[in-house]
Formats: structure tokens, C-alpha cells, sequence
């Protein structure tokens, strides 16, 4: 009887320090748990924060190239199609040098990827659309006040992004094109003057 229950008594302690190491252990595994929760949300915030900035200066570069395609469509349609010599003259200024921003903008850090999946917006493939279906003096201003809303809101991206870009290359980028943007919203807008003042004519040299 005695041996039995010093058995029993063994038994007891093995089966007591057995479950001990077990809480043990799991409360070592839950902590660790925990830890690589904290480490891996603290992650995907870091790189969200990055990613964030990262689509920020993309959508830039998405816009920029946009616009320069709206920019040379739009130009080659008014080179050939307008009726006033300056006019014909702003046009062309235009394509060479959205053509030439354009050739710069593929330069920039993640840009070939951004550019494989541009393409001209549907509301931009109207406008051309209604200003193609325009003729003579009509289509001159028409043109001209496009021009002129279109580069108002580029200068205005333009110059939020020569500020306050994350990437060097892409504040460089948006430095340097924006005195291009603001020259030709100065031209469209002296332009567009003159064009309302003589009903259309102007021929002097922009």
C-alpha cells in the first residue's frame, strides 16, 4: 500500500511539473508571437508610409505624360488646321517641346514601368474630337482657350511638385519644365487676348 502510493505521489509531481513547463512554454511562445506582430505591423506601416509617396511621384510622372500627349496631338491637329500664322507657329512650339518633356520624363526613376500603361484620358480624346469637327477663326480661339485652361492647371501641378517631390530627379524634372509651361501659358494667353480683340485675325510673330 505504501509503495502504491509513493507511485501515485510520483506521479503526481512528474504530471505537476510537466504541465508547469508546458504554461511555461507557451506563455514564451505567445510573447514571441507577439513580438513578430508588432515588428511585421511596424513593417507594413514603414512601407506603406514609402509606398504612399512612391504612388505619389508615379501619379505625377502618369499626369505629366498625359499631358504631353494630349499637348502633341493637339498641337499637330493645330498646326495643320488653324487659320492664323501665329497660331500655326505656338502649335508647332508646342510639339517640340512636350516631345522634348516627354523624352525627359522617361529618364526618371520607375518611369518605363508608369509609361508602359499611359494613354490619352477619354475626356481628352473628346476634346480633340470637337475641336477637329471646328474650322478658321473658330477653331483658332478654340484652341487657344484649350491651351490656356490645360497649361493653368500644368503650371499649378508643376510647381506643387518642384516643392514638394520626395525623389531628387523628379522635383529636378518638374524645376525645369515648369518655366516651359509658364512661357507657354503667357504665349496662349496673349494669344487668346488678341484673338478676342480682332475677332480671330493675328499675325504677328509669338
Amino acid at each position: 500500500m505504501k509503495r502504491l502510493t509513493t507511485v501515485f505521489a510520483t506521479l503526481f509531481l512528474c504530471l505537476s511539473f510537466f504541465g508547469c513547463s508546458q504554461q511555461k512554454s507557451a506563455s514564451k511562445e505567445g510573447d514571441y508571437s507577439k513580438q513578430q506582430d508588432a515588428a511585421q505591423q511596424q513593417g507594413q506601416q514603414n512601407q506603406g508610409a514609402s509606398g504612399s509617396q512612391l504612388r505619389g511621384d508615379q501619379q505625377f510622372i502618369s499626369e505629366a505624360a498625359q499631358d504631353n500627349l494630349t499637348e502633341i496631338q493637339v498641337g499637330k491637329l493645330a498646326a495643320q488646321k488653324a487659320s492664323d500664322p501665329a497660331v500655326k507657329r505656338f502649335a508647332q512650339r508646342l510639339v517640340d517641346d512636350h516631345t522634348k518633356a516627354n523624352q525627359q520624363l522617361q529618364s526618371l526613376p520607375g518611369a518605363n514601368q508608369v509609361l508602359q500603361s499611359v494613354s490619352l484620358p477619354e475626356e481628352k480624346r473628346q476634346a480633340i474630337d470637337q475641336l477637329s469637327g471646328r474650322s478658321g477663326k473658330e477653331f483658332d480661339r478654340a484652341f487657344i482657350d484649350q491651351m490656356v485652361q490645360d497649361h493653368e492647371k500644368a503650371v499649378s501641378r508643376f510647381q506643387e511638385v518642384a516643392s514638394s517631390a520626395s525623389d531628387p530627379q523628379v522635383k529636378q524634372f518638374a524645376s525645369q519644365t515648369l518655366p516651359v509651361l509658364q512661357r507657354h501659358l503667357e504665349q496662349a494667353k496673349a494669344l487668346q487676348s488678341r484673338l478676342s480683340r480682332s475677332g480671330g485675325s493675328s499675325n504677328r510673330t509669338q
